[in-house]
């Protein structure tokens, strides 16, 4: 155990990433230091800033989470609303900053150290964009869309809850142990979008590592693929992954080997209960009575990361998004329209089945729809959640109220789920584009 935890140190240590950045061409510029050690640093690439160099860059601080925190919120919107509507006097104005919060307690701007850096192959810096995008829910939204409107339901919701899964683990251990992103300097961090999370462990790579791997074991049937082959490409696919969020100075070595080791350790467990608990989920009357509220406990039981980061947001999603995919074929089997394969098991997947251009017409429907139904949905679920928690809707944003995020996020990206598996396929009947066996896709 003893000789665990030192390589874990050693792996922690942010010059091998620098060393590995520094293999595939990215150079430091120059370093202008505006505060102490602890502050907070920005890297931009010289090329696109301009010349000479700036050495002033303010960031917005992070708020922080506490039990205070919950105790000012109707306080803040109360002065937010006054200032908006000039009714406000002189002494509240002067309390209440340009962006509507509080200037009393944690500022809302700091200034920032500024690493300027280069990159000196850009083969390497696309191929490495790319490739964090393999593990990405950006990427990975319009393939779930893809598996499920064009290779199969049931395949693509044992996928969904593998993900789902490995996310939720993967967030809330970020939350719980709380290790810092390489520290920079010496790392250069290229991605400001997930900046403010924690580093370990690395959901990229769990991700990376689960997503190929359980599409090949749920698929088998469907294409008989040889397992070195399905193994190379979950290899390969993990490692282009994982590189990448090294590269980009996301990650430690040690946050991508323990995201690893733990993928490894959930996959067989979570492979086994999508396997008996599937076609349960979906045929029961009681399925969404259990999805529902284990997901909204999850959410709720969520570890607080003593300040705000995307993670527990991002999280939230994904939980909305699996949810939403089962309710859709939920409601297929109980009004009728959704039914087994047959005594044999799955249907073989035969290619001509279907075109490519009827599956680029349905992806494309399906995503449509679903991001459609998404945005629709939005303000009508921040309304509600906003009504709930007694603050007003126009300044949510303003609040920084954790449950309104939490509560539009799971409904939308919900109504996200349903309209694809359920409402999309409906569409596809009308217009003629329909897959014949998607209706006919439960496994026994």
């Amino acid at each position: 155990m003893e000789n665990f935890l030192d390589l874990i140190d050693y792996l922690k240590n942010p010059l091998l990433v620098w060393r590995f950045q520094q293999l595939f061409g990215l150079r430091k510029v120059n370093e202008v230091q505006k505060n102490s050690k602890e502050g907070h640093w920005v890297a931009l690439e010289s090329r696109k800033v301009p010349v000479p160099l700036p050495e002033s860059v303010r960031v917005p601080s992070p708020p922080v989470i506490t039990k205070k925190s919950f105790e000012r919120e109707y306080r803040v919107n109360e002065r937010v609303r006054a200032v908006r509507r000039n009714l406000s006097n002189e002494e509240e104005e002067e309390d209440v900053c340009s962006s509507g919060y509080s200037s009393e307690g944690d500022t809302d701007e700091q200034e920032a150290s500024v690493l300027y850096y280069k990159i000196g192959s850009y083969f390497w810096y696309v191929l490495f964009q790319l490739c964090t995008g393999l593990g990405d829910e950006t990427f990975l939204a319009p393939v779930f869309v893809f598996i499920l409107l064009n290779v199969d339901g049931t395949v693509g919701r044992q996928v969904m809850f593998v993900w789902c899964q490995l996310m939720y683990i993967g967030q809330a251990m970020k939350d719980k142990v709380r290790w810092p992103r390489p520290a920079m300097p010496p790392v250069i961090q290229m991605e400001i979008k997930w900046a403010l999370e924690y580093g370990m462990p690395s959901t990229h790579a769990m991700v990376g590592l689960g997503i190929p791997a359980s599409f090949f074991i749920f698929s088998k049937e469907i294409f008989p693929i040889s397992p070195y082959l399905a193994a190379a490409i979950t290899v390969v696919w993990c490692l282009l992954v994982s590189s990448s969020r090294v590269y980009l100075g996301m990650h430690s070595l040690a946050d991508i080997f323990v995201g690893l080791l733990l993928a490894s350790l959930l996959l067989p467990v979570l492979v086994t209960i999508s396997w008996y608990m599937d076609t349960f989920l979906v045929v029961s009357p009681l399925g969404p009575l259990i999805t529902l509220p284990l997901s909204l406990l999850g959410i709720y039981l969520y570890p607080s990361p003593g300040r705000w980061t995307p993670a527990r947001g991002e999280t939230t999603a994904c939980l909305g998004c699996f949810v939403g995919a089962q309710l859709g074929f939920w409601i297929c089997y109980q009004v009728g329209l959704l039914g087994f394969g047959g005594a044999g098991g799955p249907i073989a997947f035969v290619l001509d089945q279907w075109t490519v251009g009827k599956a680029i017409v349905r992806s494309v429907i399906g995503g449509v729809l679903g991001g459609l139904a998404k945005s629709l949905t939005k303000p009508l679920w921040i309304r509600l959640s906003c009504r709930l928690v007694g603050i007003d809707h126009r300044w949510y944003e303003n609040s920084r109220n954790l449950f309104v995020e939490l509560f539009y996020k799971f409904w939308s990206y919900l109504s996200l789920g349903v309209s694809v598996t359920f409402l999309a396929p409906l569409l596809f009947q009308i217009i003629g584009c329909e897959r014949s066996s998607f209706y006919n896709e439960l496994h026994i």
